[in-house]
């Protein structure tokens, strides 16, 4: 009786594999862009995540320093006080006029992508 149950068992045939293996592959020629695409679109949102927090700690620096015109860079570690986790590289100049500041466009660094935006819309002005 196992001898009948074994003999009347079939296994793939090598038409059905490579089927399977065609679709399989059609799958990942539609999946893998598919995803490349949300990686950069999420470094790109990543960036300009990182430029609203410069501004907003450019902000907080400016209404407690009061500082006449200054460029904030890394390097000179004003907004060491206002900014938790910092990008790689950014700048931004804070502009006084009589009391009330302005914002120039803030460039940006992390990862090793460059993008300067305008800091009030955050729009993407150049690509470095």
């Amino acid at each position: 009786m196992m001898k009948k149950l074994v003999k009347n068992q079939r296994g793939l045939t090598l038409i059905e594999l490579l089927a399977v293996i065609v679709i399989l592959g059609i799958i990942a020629a539609i999946a893998v862009p598919a995803v490349n695409a949300i990686m950069n679109k999420s470094k790109e949102d990543s960036l300009v995540i990182e430029a609203r927090n410069v501004v907003n700690a450019a902000k907080l620096y400016a209404a407690a320093e009061k500082p006449d015109t200054v460029t904030l860079t890394q390097a000179d570690n004003k907004l060491d006080n206002y900014l938790e986790n910092k990008p790689d590289e950014f700048s931004i100049v804070v502009t006084n006029n009589n009391g009330s500041y302005s914002y120039g466009n803030v460039t940006v660094k992390k990862n090793g992508k460059r993008e300067i935006y305008n800091s009030t819309t955050f729009a993407k002005t150049t690509t470095n």
